[in-house]
């Protein structure tokens, strides 16, 4: 007996899939365009580029990361800017999430340190890490930070940090008589200061969005701001205690060094911290609510899709739920996750609208303080 094919017929199921694909397709084009809250043909799509599409009166207990909103409150240092961060305990190992490897010669000191265990001890000696993307920081903003223990000032050009060299890098560099020698690709700034021997100094500098350069000791501003916005490339990775040339050794003693891709940590004077980085272990419970979503009818169905990371492991409709408003009726959904993406799930909802009119909202909440992570949202309706 013939099959009969009916191709116009399209399951639930199946139209779910495409709407699912649609919006999901939408969250990749709209991070590589940078694009932010925005609207499609019956739908709106946010990938928070900024803040723009949540309202933040009606939000509380979430944190803005780097282009997601997550429960995980304080970074303690370690976050998505970090791109390398060196405890010097035991071992040169970073602990950072991008886990680079760090080789050199510097030997560990369990005798001379700020926090933990050790130091890196710097004399003739150095560290290295291989060229990588994360020191690519273009013309954006970067900060570099740690703690100096000098057990020699003199009159030789001595170079604690390089990151890919004078022309296209940064560097910083030691010379009595000029103090420190800050290096932004080909410009440089002197900073005059003495540090004493065998004393413990925080130092920081950055460069912010718009190209303003900062010099920091002990959370101190040195020197005035200037502007620089000539393009860092990657291209000679990072060297500790010397410049990539294998000269100007530098002597004494560093301790819980860190680079930071994307963000300027301070612009004006502050708190220097008070032991070492850590990753943020605790969460919030949030409440996430969009601004008003106006569509060109009144609906009467919707479909939520959310790109979720746990942190934690997150049970939905339990620690996590979400919620669509018409009118003033707020209508639970009941999610399930229908594909992973990398570390992230895609979830999903289909909701009935109750309520009158087509202004629609949604809303996020997180219970149990779970640690997670909301990439993207997309709202369908019809």
């Amino acid at each position: 007996m013939p099959v009969k094919l009916y191709p116009h017929i399209i399951t639930k199921q199946t139209e779910n899939q495409i709407r699912d694909n649609i919006i999901i397709n939408a969250f990749d084009i709209a991070v590589l365009g940078s694009y932010t809250f925005h609207e499609i043909q019956d739908g709106i799509v946010d990938v928070f580029n900024d803040l723009s599409g949540i309202d933040q009166d009606a939000s509380s207990g979430y944190s803005y990361v780097n282009g997601y909103l997550t429960t995980e409150s304080g970074s303690g240092g370690i976050d998505d800017y970090t791109k390398l961060l060196l405890h010097l305990n035991e071992n040169y190992e970073d602990s950072s999430f991008s886990k680079h490897t760090v080789s050199g010669t510097a030997e560990i000191s369990t005798d001379v340190y700020k926090f933990g265990s050790g130091s890196a001890y710097f004399e003739n000696t150095y560290l290295i890490v291989e060229d990588s993307e994360d020191w690519d920081f273009g013309t954006g903003p970067f900060t570099v930070d740690f703690w100096a223990n000098f057990q020699t000032v003199d009159n030789e050009w001595r170079t604690l940090v390089d990151i890919n060299g004078h022309l296209n890098g940064t560097i910083l560099q030691y010379y009595q008589d000029y103090g420190f020698r800050l290096w932004i690709a080909g410009e440089y700034r002197d900073y005059s200061y003495t540090p004493s021997i065998s004393e413990w100094i925080h130092i920081e500098y950055s460069r912010d969005e718009n190209g303003y350069v900062r010099f920091f000791i002990n959370g101190s501003q040195i020197g005035m701001d200037w502007q620089c916005t000539n393009e860092i490339n990657d291209q000679l990775g990072v060297n500790i205690g010397r410049l990539n040339n294998e000269s100007q050794y530098w002597h004494g003693y560093i301790d819980e060094f860190r680079i930071s891709k994307g963000i300027a940590r301070h612009t004006s004077n502050f708190d220097v911290p008070q032991g070492e980085y850590t990753v943020g272990s605790e969460a919030t419970n949030m409440i996430v609510e969009s601004v008003d979503i106006t569509a060109d009818f009144e609906p009467i169905e919707s479909r939520i899709i959310i790109r979720l990371e746990d942190v934690d492991s997150v049970n939905l409709n339990e620690d996590f739920k979400a919620y669509v408003r018409k009118g003033e009726t707020w209508n639970e959904s009941v999610l399930s996750e229908t594909q992973k993406q990398g570390e992230a799930r895609i979830v999903t909802s289909d909701v009935i609208l109750s309520g009158t009119g087509n202004v629609l909202r949604y809303k996020l909440t997180s219970h149990n303080k779970k640690r997670l992570r909301v990439h993207s949202v997309g709202l369908l309706w019809k």
